[in-house]
């Protein structure tokens, strides 16, 4: 066994990353407190949260020792207005490089509200089929909508709408007309949310959810190339 001396911990210091005061609280568990235009305000309490709040108030009442105080006084993200709701979710987005973000109600085909998918990926284009059967495409452009009615945003867990993000972002960025096939970019997207650094700090729910998912386009995947 190597022997630990003040060499050895010298040198542990200067290469191991030493996080900030809100990033500990980021990685370890706070609540995320954002104003009604969408710019953090910063961190407080023990859950993972997305709350809202008039800026004004955060400030007067984030140094209080009981910050049950500034949560009583902020809204759930799921309980805010949707041009709120908007400006929240594009600013957690700019994260990862995303704007644009759609808030609203997805539905499924014939008409009923979608509560277990938390986000869409919609394209648009138009096609021309030539006589001979060939066709062009020409995408002109894709958005992203993420679900306000999912059980996903009801949690308002940072962290999962966070992967849920990243799910759509990996379908956004990575469509292709010509070779787009539906379980790979699921397979594909679903993993993705796995391997980030997010997800671990994910909730339960929302983790066992993206397995069960993961597991089952995995296994259509599998059986469909291999």
């Amino acid at each position: 066994m190597k022997k630990i001396n003040k060499k050895n911990l010298q040198q542990l210091s200067e290469t191991v990353a030493v996080l900030t005061e809100s990033e500990q609280k980021r990685f370890i568990g706070a609540a995320f407190y954002y104003s009604y235009e969408g710019n953090l305000l910063g961190f407080m309490g023990d859950s993972c949260e997305v709350r809202v709040v008039d800026a004004g108030t955060f400030y007067s009442l984030q140094y209080c020792n009981d910050d049950t105080c500034l949560f009583g006084s902020s809204n759930s993200l799921f309980y805010s207005d949707e041009q709120t709701q908007a400006n929240v979710i594009n600013y957690m987005a700019m994260e990862l490089g995303l704007s644009n973000i759609y808030v609203g109600a997805l539905y499924d085909k014939v008409g009923n509200l979608l509560y277990t998918s938390g986000g869409r990926t919609t394209h648009f284009g138009t096609s021309y089929t030539y006589p001979d059967g060939s066709v062009i495409y020409d995408h002109q452009y894709s958005y992203i909508t993420i679900n306000n009615v999912s059980d996903m945003f009801k949690n308002g867990n940072f962290y999962d709408i966070m992967c849920t993000l990243i799910h759509e972002q990996d379908h956004y960025e990575n469509y292709n007309f010509y070779t787009h096939e539906n379980v790979a970019s699921e397979y594909y997207a679903y993993n993705v949310t796995i391997y980030n650094e997010y997800f671990e700090y994910a909730s339960s729910e929302f983790q066992e959810s993206i397995y069960s998912q993961y597991r089952y386009y995995q296994n259509l995947f599998y059986n469909m190339y291999y």
